[in-house]
């Protein structure tokens, strides 16, 4: 049996912020909020529709510094920072800010990352671009 692309995946190395982590699973969630009320025939009738933020999960593994805690301090230290950019896959999601993240250290060389980001823009890129 040969290996094509669905049988096997690298991590993809991605910049969140001042942290770079590769990349092994990734998620977007996004919704639309709808209004909607009833007509004369008892019948529901969308009046209304306003999009929520888009919220981006990363989950993989970032290289352990010499303090395992330094991710910790640095991602707090996100949360109340400036809007910043991120990029995967040839998407881009601007006036991005920390909404959660997970630290995991279990004594390896890198530490298990998983980072909420969260933006109200509209998601943009380029599909024919895959590079990270």
């Amino acid at each position: 049996m040969t290996e094509n692309s669905i049988c096997k995946r690298h991590s993809i190395m991605v910049n969140v912020a001042s942290i770079q982590m590769y990349c092994e699973h990734f998620i977007i969630e996004a919704q639309t909020q709808i209004y909607e009320k009833p007509n004369l025939m008892g019948r529901g009738k969308i009046t209304g529709k306003c999009p929520k933020g888009a919220r981006i999960t990363y989950i993989g593994r970032v290289y352990r510094q010499s303090d395992p805690f330094y991710f910790a301090r640095t991602l707090a230290n996100l949360r109340s920072s400036e809007p910043f950019i991120t990029h995967y896959r040839g998407l881009v999601f601007k006036n991005c800010i920390v909404s959660d993240f997970k630290i995991e250290d279990k004594g390896d060389d890198f530490i298990y990352l998983k980072l909420t980001v969260a933006t109200a823009d509209y998601i943009q890129g380029n599909p024919g671009d895959t590079a990270s």
